[in-house]
């Protein structure tokens, strides 16, 4: 299920933070392996300044750069939670990735500030865990 910017995936059989980054940059690169390895690297590297984790069981990888083709959030919900994402974040069930473009403009940037803001209510957070539906998805973020 997707909309112009917003891609929602649901029982995705990935067990790792690495299986779930190479579902992303599979969606953003299918044929760009040389790309397909930067992102993955920028999406290890960003976590590195920051925790990543917006609420229980819920992360918020994302990367600006330049060579993404067009700005994006990925949001992931796995088949398990995924038990160890990284020494600090365990028992994860959402991924939302955000993919940014360096040069993107204005009006989508707030178009995702605003997304942002709405991770911050609690209402959300548990629609999210609870949700299945790809289509209700798409609307809780849209």
């Amino acid at each position: 299920m997707k909309t112009d910017r917003i891609l929602v995936f649901t029982n995705a059989n990935l067990k790792t933070r690495e299986e779930v980054y190479q579902f992303v940059v599979k969606q953003e690169f299918p044929s760009d392996i040389e790309n397909a390895k930067k992102l993955s690297r920028e999406l290890v590297d960003r976590e590195t300044q920051g925790n990543i984790q917006i609420a229980e069981s819920i992360v918020l990888p994302h990367a600006e750069c330049n060579y993404i083709q067009r700005s994006k959030l990925l949001l992931i919900k796995t088949q398990r939670s995924i038990d160890t994402w990284s020494s600090d974040i365990h028992d994860i069930k959402v991924v939302i990735v955000m993919l940014l473009k360096s040069d993107e403009s204005r009006k989508v940037k707030m178009q995702f500030v605003d997304i942002m803001r709405q991770l911050g209510k609690d209402e959300l957070i548990e629609q999210l865990l609870s949700e299945d539906n790809p289509e209700l998805l798409l609307k809780l973020l849209s």
